[in-house]
């Protein structure tokens, strides 16, 4: 790869409640890796899982979602779905994708951002 391109790039989403982002994220298998708080209020969080990272803060005014996409991709989207299940979720049904992902769900994080989770191949 070349040094000048750009190599990563990471989702930073504002949110009204870093803690309730954190535990809606975790259910989907990231994990917090560092926090920052403001007098005493987690107000920023990253949480990653594989190559997969996002950024979390807390948003300064009412959240107005982008209206755009966010894909989240899994090995095992079934599998995925029914943990949500477990968890007390009511997901979506899986599916048909294409042209994208031959399978995949869509669902609102608790700030409206629309995702995708995929099925990987």
């Amino acid at each position: 790869m070349k040094p000048y391109r750009v190599r990563d790039l990471i989702p930073f989403l504002h949110v009204q409640d870093v803690g309730a982002s954190i535990a809606f994220y975790e259910k989907l298998g990231l994990e917090v890796d560092d926090t920052y708080k403001q007098a005493g209020r987690l107000v920023w969080a990253s949480m990653r899982s594989g190559s997969a990272a996002l950024m979390l803060a807390e948003a300064p005014d009412p959240i107005e979602p982008s209206g755009g996409r966010h894909f989240l991709y899994t090995e095992d989207l079934a599998g995925l779905r029914q943990r949500l299940i477990n968890a007390g979720w009511e997901p979506p049904e899986i599916e048909e994708g294409t042209p994208g992902p031959k399978q995949e769900i869509s669902l609102c994080d608790p700030d409206r951002h629309f995702l995708t989770i995929a099925q990987i191949d």
